[in-house]
């Protein structure tokens, strides 16, 4: 992608209003920012750039200046510093490069007043293509303007560099058992291969065994696609099928005079030739050979318009890839960049749009880079950033949340052995049949990690090893992780950068970051987790209910329809607090993490392994240029790591319990014997408090104050989006507004960004709580708009699919079920609103098959 600022000028006749457009176009230049200017300038720099041999006016000179003009025939300009603007040179810069011809009172005049300046980074990359004259239709001599079309051009010199792509794996979906067993016997003997050469180093192990397994299905791979291409016709393609049946249409053209002849044609009934079961068609029901030959001629028009049909196709989407084509020229292997053509003729998605250009500092405000190695080191810049900023602010006062914890908590006891209640061991807990039934419970064929020293992780391959070499690896894997000795490619990841669907998604730290670890890493903590943070699930805050087999959003939106349901029949007063941690996993401070951990009593052996895994962590983007440079992982968790939302769990148990103990929430009707007071619901690090007082609304506010400042974990404020309060008080059969003052304490912690009160919502306006819009007052026209949006764009993309009325009918009603189902579980539906989202089908439904719109 190339992105450049394009300035247009005419240039004004007056000297004082030229003036004044010399000093912008001056101050354009001095900005640096990659530019090109074009313009009718009205001015020479030189005395033969016009047939008029008159000396320089004052515009002239100041024109001249500027740009920094030399000739032979006028004074040399003499400038104490170097010129910010560049003139595009046009011809010989005399009555050959003119731009404006015209007669003048029977005088032929002609003038060079088009040009093109550079600026900045655009400086001697552009240059003349050609000069143009628009001329009248049916008249040779007459031009439609006295000015010429002025055309320049940047060629595009592309930079030979390497550039490391993200490692991708052979396709191992089209091995049949022949290659599987090929794999097998290249891997037979790798463990003890990498002992021999390794000795007894774990980490430098598990690089060689890796490398092998990567090298031996690299190698697979080559010979199966090898013989494959060994076997493809010269009509493998489209366009040669379509000029095959050109040649098979002319050909029995050549005989339209003698149609006899059609049966006794020899390439008609070649074994490759698909027309020979029309001939043997023919032949059986014993046609005349005109008809015939009138046949096989409709055919071969068929297919040769299905052809080009299909041949326009490719080419649209070949256009729409282009882009991506270029970027992939950077890639030094072969094999992919083939692979990237095969798709584009074939007309098959792209892979999702990866950063091309990075803003300066990641500041639109300061510019784009778009060269490649530009933008790898641009990008690795801002995550370095990123790490430092979020390692310095924000840090919490020494032992502030061990304290916080110590106040509203319990210690627990360490956690104990499954086998009967002896102390942890991590190493006599990791069995190789633990590890196989995660291995093959793992989802299959999942995007890999980085690639170190040629060595990278593939559960795959993996999957493809032998008993005896599997059992093997994982010895050598079960040692790295006891032994907390990581090789490197365990010790690197490779960031993927999605975009969200708020802030400026121009900026790279306002984007999602998903980190593809290391696959192997992944499997090994997967085990440890089930071994350990699995079985503590009890012992952290029941009101979350994230990252918990059996719980999801649709816990946290019941709660939240039986809350305001209640209020709105007993019509009792309601203050609620929707708040939302500001990027919660990059934000989490290492030290308070450990202490949460101890005090839910994790092993010891899995707290000190988290902290020997994220210990010198390196990573990198992937762009659209390749792999950036690399940067230091200083601080927080990954989103993607195994043990990142177990983490993150610890952490958040301690603010659930401090909210349940300082604010009174809501009791539930219907709870006379036992009284039972919700105060809060949560999903993950989304949280939303209920109370039907501002006492305890304000008690909550504060905890949650506490906890940032202790933790170091920010609270998130973007307007009405994030963390927001809400209140209502049904007075004089209506419900109304209730004014509340949170306010922020500006104190470091996370706090000083922050607006000084927190933003009130309107009771008759929505929150999207767990993507359920919901208000105060009850109003449902903001989900059934949402609702309605959602059913009509399912049923447009149901109506391109050609199906018959049963089929349609079957897909329809799974799609709007799975769709509407989701919401309507923790929302409800009236009969009125589920038939006005039905009879959106029902519409559609009419129209595709043409029915009349009183069919019911």
């Amino acid at each position: 992608m190339s992105i450049i600022n394009l300035v247009a000028w005419h240039g004004r006749h007056d000297e004082p209003g030229f003036a004044l457009q010399m000093d912008a176009i001056e101050d354009v230049g001095t900005s640096a920012q990659p530019a090109l200017i074009l313009g009718d300038v009205n001015r020479r720099a030189c005395v033969a750039q016009s047939s008029r041999t008159s000396p320089l006016n004052g515009g002239d000179k100041r024109w001249r200046e500027c740009v920094n003009f030399q000739c032979d025939c006028c004074p040399k300009v003499v400038t104490g510093e170097p010129a910010v603007l560049n003139l595009v040179t046009l011809l010989n810069e005399r009555e050959e490069a003119a731009t404006r011809r015209a007669v003048v009172e029977g005088r032929g005049q002609w003038a060079v007043l088009d040009r093109a300046l550079e600026v900045g980074s655009e400086k001697l990359r552009w240059q003349l293509a050609e000069i143009v004259w628009a001329e009248v239709p049916g008249d040779g001599l007459a031009t439609i303007s006295d000015h010429a079309a002025v055309c320049y051009e940047r060629p595009v010199i592309r930079a030979i560099e390497s550039a490391e792509g993200r490692p991708v794996l052979p396709s191992m979906r089209a091995w049949r058992e022949f290659h599987h067993k090929q794999f097998e016997a290249l891997t037979e003997g790798v463990a003890q291969r990498a002992l021999d050469a390794c000795g007894e180093d774990p980490s430098k192990a598990m690089e060689f065994i890796d490398a092998e397994l990567l090298d031996a299905a690299e190698s697979v791979e080559q010979s199966r696609t090898s013989r494959s291409k060994r076997h493809e016709g010269h009509c493998s393609d489209n366009r040669s099928l379509c000029e095959l049946w050109r040649w098979r249409l002319k050909s029995l053209q050549d005989v339209r005079l003698n149609k006899g002849c059609i049966f006794s044609i020899g390439w008609l009934r070649h074994p490759k030739c698909t027309l020979r079961h029309d001939l043997a068609h023919h032949v059986w029901v014993q046609s005349e050979a005109d008809v015939a030959w009138h046949a096989m001629v409709k055919r071969c028009r068929k297919e040769i318009t299905f052809y080009e049909q299909i041949n326009d196709v490719e080419r649209k989407d070949a256009a729409r890839f282009m882009d991506r084509i270029a970027c992939a020229e950077l890639e030094e292997d072969a094999v992919k960049r083939v692979g990237l053509a095969h798709q584009v003729m074939r007309g098959l998605r792209g892979p999702q749009e990866k950063l091309a250009f990075v803003a300066v500092d990641d500041d639109p405000d300061k510019g784009f880079v778009y060269e490649p190695a530009e933008v790898r080191k641009a990008v690795a810049n801002i995550g370095q950033q990123a790490q430092n900023d979020y390692k310095n602010d924000n840090v919490a006062p020494e032992c502030a949340f061990e304290a916080f914890m110590e106040h509203f908590m319990d210690r627990f006891d360490e956690l104990k052995s499954p086998d009967g209640g002896g102390p942890f061991d991590l190493r006599a807990l990791l069995t190789f049949e633990l590890f196989e039934d995660t291995l093959f419970a793992y989802s299959r064929h999942k995007s890999v990690g980085a690639k170190v020293s040629g060595a990278v992780s593939s559960l795959e391959l993996i999957r493809r090893l032998s008993s005896s070499e599997r059992k093997s690896y994982f010895e050598v894997a079960k040692e790295c992780i006891v032994g907390r000795e990581l090789p490197g490619h365990w010790k690197e990841m490779v960031f993927i950068l999605l975009k969200k669907k708020h802030g400026d998604q121009r900026k790279v730290r306002k984007m999602r970051e998903i980190a593809l670890i290391d696959q192997t890493l992944k499997l090994m903590l997967k085990c440890v987790k089930k071994l350990s943070f699995d079985r503590m699930v009890g012992r952290t805050g029941a009101e979350n209910h994230g990252w918990v087999p059996g719980h999801g959003a649709l816990n946290a939106a019941l709660m939240m329809d039986v809350i305001l349901g209640q209020a709105r029949e007993l019509r009792h007063d309601i203050f609620m607090l929707f708040l939302d941690l500001k990027q919660f996993f990059p934000e989490i401070k290492r030290k308070s993490r450990k202490v949460a951990e101890y005090f839910i009593g994790l092993p010891h052996e899995v707290i000190i392994l988290a902290v020997a895994v994220f210990e010198k962590m390196r990573a990198r983007f992937d762009t659209a240029h390749g792999l950036s440079n690399s940067y230091e992982i200083l601080t927080g968790d990954l989103m993607g790591c195994v043990l990142s939302p177990s983490h993150a769990r610890c952490l958040l148990t301690s603010i659930s319990v401090a909210i349940a103990a300082t604010s009174s929430g809501v009791r539930i009707w219907g709870c006379e014997k036992q009284a039972r007071l919700v105060a809060q619901t949560m999903m993950a690090d989304d949280w939303a408090g209920f109370n039907t007082s501002e006492a305890s609304l304000q008690a909550q506010w504060g905890t949650w104050v506490d906890y940032a400042m202790a933790s170091g974990s920010p609270i998130g404020v973007a307007g009405l989006e994030k963390t927001v309060v809400t209140a209502a008080s049904f007075r004089n059969g209506k419900w109304t507004n209730v004014p509340v003052k949170l306010r922020v304490p500006k104190v470091p912690g996370g706090m000083v960004d922050l607006p000084e009160f927190i933003p009130q919502l309107p009771f008759d306006e929505a929150y999207p709580h767990m993507g359920i819009l919901r208000s105060i007052g009850g109003d449902r026209k903001h989900m059934m708009k949402k609702l309605r949006k959602g059913v009509m764009a399912l049923v447009s993309k149901l109506r391109k699919v050609k199906l018959d009325r049963g089929q349609h009918i079957r897909c329809a009603n799974c799609l709007k079920g799975s769709y509407v189902g989701y919401y309507a579980a923790a929302y409800g539906l009236t009969m009125g609103e589920a038939e006005a989202l039905e009879k959106l089908w029902r519409t559609a439904f009419r129209c595709v098959f043409r029915m009349k719109h009183s069919t019911p």
